[in-house]
């Protein structure tokens, strides 16, 4: 584990495994770098790993002002720690976010694999209207385990059953702390303007995976990115959700190093 210090000062935890070129892995919300571990072993003897923690998750620091263009700040400053050059990147859920506003800010990424990056492309497509007024309301007092069951309710959906023994386990409090961060990427998330003309000089190539049975906003967002940036590929994960790189690492790592492996480039033509 080796910190980076990033833009603003704030340092950066980051894991290194492997031998090889560089690959760096950016996880979702709620959880740090460790999130990769079952999908290590395949990597590692291919590529040098790097696992990042994001800022205000694991071991990095936070900072008391926040925009996702920090986050964009700390991979590129991870990159830049790691090579003289770009290398490939891999971002899950929110980490995805962050890695794609990172490669349209310009940091060093050779090759980009987005795992279901929450981008809206319809209204409530992955939250209620109001889910974000009622966190606020209810982090403004102090109320942070009442913050979270509005985001369990409102995003997982939740039912009021499983909530309740949801609470009773030893993770929840963890959960409960972070609420501020998770609204904070929330917010980010319903900022976000995916339009085709930002990517319009996109010359990256990027494979875009999405489970084969999950929700359909996550294949809504799948397919208005392969319509975005140009040369990017679309990888279904039969049988799969979310959580694919726990609940099946072989595809997972199979599909990605397939990608990573072969002679991708950005004028190949869409599927």
């Amino acid at each position: 584990m080796h910190p980076i210090r990033s833009a603003d000062g704030t340092l950066i935890a980051c894991r290194h495994e492997g031998k090889g070129p560089p690959l760096l892995f950016v996880h979702g919300t709620g959880t740090d770098g460790s999130t990769w571990q079952p999908i290590l072993p395949a990597f590692a003897s291919t590529f040098t790993v790097h696992c990042m923690d994001r800022r205000g998750h694991g071991r990095s620091e936070d900072a008391a002002a926040y925009r996702i263009e920090n986050e964009a700040a700390d991979i590129a400053a991870c990159i830049d720690a790691v090579a003289d050059g770009p290398i490939d990147v891999v971002g899950h859920s929110y980490g995805g976010l962050c890695a794609l506003s990172a490669a349209r800010k310009g940091a060093a990424i050779r090759r980009l694999v987005l795992f279901e990056p929450p981008i809206p492309t319809y209204r409530e497509a992955y939250y209620p209207a109001d889910l974000i007024g009622r966190m606020r309301d209810a982090l403004a007092r102090n109320d942070r385990d009442g913050a979270m069951e509005e985001f369990a309710k409102g995003v997982f959906r939740t039912p009021p059953e499983e909530l309740a023994e949801m609470k009773m386990r030893g993770m929840w409090q963890r959960m409960a702390r972070s609420a501020p961060i998770v609204l904070r990427e929330l917010e980010s998330v319903d900022s976000f303007s995916l339009s085709p003309d930002d990517y319009a000089d996109w010359t990256i190539p990027a494979l875009l995976v999405v489970g084969g049975e999950s929700p359909p906003q996550y294949r809504a967002t799948i397919e208005a990115l392969h319509t975005a940036l140009p040369g990017s590929r679309i990888a279904v994960l039969e049988g799969q959700q979310h959580s694919a790189m726990k609940t099946a690492p072989l595809l997972f790592a199979k599909t990605i190093l397939n990608f990573l492996k072969s002679r991708t480039n950005a004028k190949r033509k869409r599927r």
